[in-house]
């Protein structure tokens, strides 16, 4: 049964913790919860309504959510235990939950005289939900699951946590309607968390419309015996394609966890579904320019060299050489990057490195040109400055003079361009490490580190 607008939203929890810590900061705090007003009264509304005991968290990101939901648990004065899991130790340069932390740290949680906490609150930071949700334990009755928003993300997840759910749980999903969101952070297909809440079973789902009547981004759901006895839903959810593959060791994790749980008819699927799904992101990945150029079948052109005269071949050659022109398209592509102490680097071409890996002078600003097509660019700063507004080549994206450190960036090409080319890049850290790969506007953090040099790089597409 869904309900639609039947939790009241509060929002004086939020404001309340949001107000010390920017009393702290001197108003210079960011990362707030990363909800919108009305998404986090929804949160503070549910758990003033069932008062859970133990909350599961996963998705922590800077902290803010996680400060917000224990300063409700203290506004209603009772025992509770609050587990929090984030893959990342770091993100966008700081420890991950590092808002909760201070807030816990300097007493902004607490009513003086009071000493303590009314309950308890551990990260786990670094490490899969499967990896540490035995020593988190059962009996969770709370869970707000905010990760990565992609398939096969949150579904992944919610089959690892429900064997630990109490009966009549509630699940929390955040932005459920993201991918109709048109934000430029996320693309359309950033729906595991709606398509979770399309999929599972359970006795109520919540809706509350945002104060401008849309549809809302923030859901959640009431497991009951009929969300265990239709759990093959998110395995079959798991077939549709994926946006991103997990590693293989990371497959292993979750693959040996649903073991200890699910049916073997539905560990068939899963293994079925990785199979399939790893097979279209390898064939989306291959480039294999080199089979398009040669394209062995029409060299039977050369037969009819041999019934007419000779000087025919060379029309023949000239029918093959078309597919040349791809690459010479590719090697147009180049960037220009400006470090501390050194500035401006020359111009480097599609695929090569922008600086030496062994000098550490800090990436500050960039210029990406490609004669005849359009690439837009934005840099990360810092939490507090975020992006910066979205360049198109080849002006500059960053700063110079201000020795201004960028800590991410993201790059994409025209909707023409997209359809010909993948753009790919990535950039090289201060500990000697590389980022992996992001293609196409897909955000790249280098978690703290500065940047001493990118790589770039165009890929045709493949059909």
């Amino acid at each position: 049964m869904i309900k639609i607008n039947e939790i009241p939203n509060n929002e004086e929890p939020r404001k309340k913790i949001m107000s010390k810590l920017e009393s702290h900061f001197e108003k210079t705090v960011v990362n707030n919860p990363w909800m919108e007003s009305s998404e986090s009264s929804f949160i503070c509304s549910l758990l003033q309504v069932y008062r859970p005991k133990k909350i599961l968290e996963v998705g922590v990101a800077s902290g803010g959510t996680t400060a917000m939901v224990l300063q409700v648990l203290e506004d209603m004065n009772m025992p509770y235990e609050m587990h929090s899991v984030d893959l990342a130790p770091k993100t966008a340069g700081k420890d991950t939950g590092f808002l909760a932390t201070f807030a816990k740290e300097n007493n902004l949680l607490i009513t003086p005289p009071q000493s303590t906490l009314c309950g308890t609150h551990e990260f786990y930071l670094g490490k899969y939900l499967p990896q540490v949700i035995d020593e988190i334990g059962g009996d969770i009755d709370f869970v707000i699951l905010d990760t990565v928003h992609y398939t096969p993300g949150e579904l992944l997840d919610f089959l690892v946590m429900l064997p630990y759910l109490k009966d009549n749980a509630i699940v929390v999903l955040h932005d459920v309607a993201l991918n109709q969101r048109n934000n430029r952070l996320h693309k359309p297909d950033a729906h595991a968390t709606g398509l979770l809440f399309s999929a599972v079973v359970a006795e109520e789902k919540f809706l509350n419309y945002d104060p401008s009547g849309n549809y809302p981004n923030i859901a959640a759901f009431r497991i009951n015996e009929q969300t265990y006895n239709n759990i093959e839903n998110v395995f079959l959810a798991l077939m549709l394609t994926w946006h991103y593959l997990p590693k293989d060791d990371e497959v292993v994790i979750y693959r040996n966890f649903y073991n200890r749980y699910y049916p073997a008819k539905l560990i068939k699927i899963f293994d079925e579904t990785v199979r399939l799904n790893r097979n279209n992101v390898a064939l989306k990945k291959t480039v294999a320019p080199a089979k398009t150029e040669v394209a062995p079948p029409k060299p039977a052109a050369p037969a009819k060299t041999e019934v007419a005269p000779p000087k025919p071949a060379a029309p023949a050659k000239t029918e093959v050489a078309p597919p040349k022109p791809a690459p010479a398209q590719v090697k147009t592509l180049s960037y220009q990057t400006h470090v501390g102490v050194k500035g401006w680097g020359s111009w480097v071409n599609n695929d090569q490195i922008s600086n030496p890996l062994d000098q550490k002078h800090d990436l500050q600003a960039i210029k990406i040109q490609f004669p005849e097509h359009k690439v837009y660019y934005s840099v990360y700063y810092n939490e507090k400055e975020g992006w910066s507004k979205e360049i198109l080549s080849p002006e500059m994206a960053g700063t110079t003079g201000k020795s201004k450190s960028i800590y991410g960036i993201r790059i994409r090409l025209d909707e023409a361009d997209t359809k010909i080319f993948d753009i790919l890049y990535r950039v090289h850290k201060y500990d000697d490490t590389w980022t992996p790969w992001a293609k196409n506007y897909e955000a790249i953090y280098s978690q703290g580190n500065k940047i001493n040099a990118i790589q770039i790089k165009l890929e045709p597409k493949t059909k």
